[in-house]
């Protein structure tokens, strides 16, 4: 016995909507998650932008006022910790992606976000090799 043509075009348009209310949630987390990550970096680029300011304004005074090495090494595992979620964001970022794209939705948030974290990723790496340099 064959179903009814209404009853597998209304199983159709059923599991449409469920798959448009699903990528509805995930858009809705990508810009979340797009937002937040937008104040980090503007955050991380305010941050070092002042760190550079003042880089020149202690190079004067920075053999009156040494950074204890102490210091530098609670730094580096702060740094070390920020590469580590990093990575993981990354990760799960690039997760999303490949089940948005394997279910056809559009990813081009998707892949900005990517992007953005990629970036964050790359100034975590390179504040955590500067902080490296200093304690050699």
């Amino acid at each position: 016995m064959t179903p009814e043509p209404n009853s597998i075009l209304n199983r159709a348009r059923t599991y449409a909507k469920k798959a448009s209310a699903r990528s509805d949630e995930l858009l809705n987390i990508d810009m979340g998650l797009l937002a937040g990550s937008r104040q980090i970096i503007a955050n991380t680029l305010h941050r070092l932008k002042k760190e550079k300011e003042n880089a020149v304004k202690n190079a004067v005074s920075s053999s009156r006022h040494p950074v204890s090495r102490e210091m530098l090494q609670r730094h580096l595992q702060q740094s070390d910790t920020h590469v580590a979620m990093g990575a993981e964001h990354v990760r799960q970022q690039r997760d999303r992606l490949s089940q948005l794209e394997r279910h056809g939705h559009d990813t081009f948030r998707t892949r900005a976000l990517l992007a953005q974290f990629e970036d964050l990723q790359d100034m975590h790496i390179a504040h955590r090799d500067r902080l490296l340099q200093q304690l050699k």
